[in-house]
């Protein structure tokens, strides 16, 4: 079965969306695409600031799952 994801916001980079703004809106799960959203395609490990943002959600209870349509497995879990 064939289907399409559309998003329902839009943002300019990942850092808005906060943990408060995402408890308001009553989020506790947030799947999140890897290249060029969390991570430019030629960056091998997650930057400092993504490090950061994930532990913060992590914390205040939002479960983040990487999600990824790349073809390489070892970028994907790194």
């Amino acid at each position: 079965m064939s289907f399409l994801l559309f998003p329902d916001l839009v943002f300019d980079c990942f850092t808005e969306l906060t943990p408060a703004y995402l408890k308001q809106k009553g989020i506790r799960l947030l799947l999140t695409d890897l290249d060029n959203t969390l991570a430019l395609h030629e960056t091998a490990r997650p930057t400092e600031e993504v490090r950061r943002w994930v532990a913060d959600l992590t914390a205040a209870g939002i479960q983040v799952m990487i999600v990824s349509n790349n073809r390489s497995p070892a970028r994907v879990e790194a």
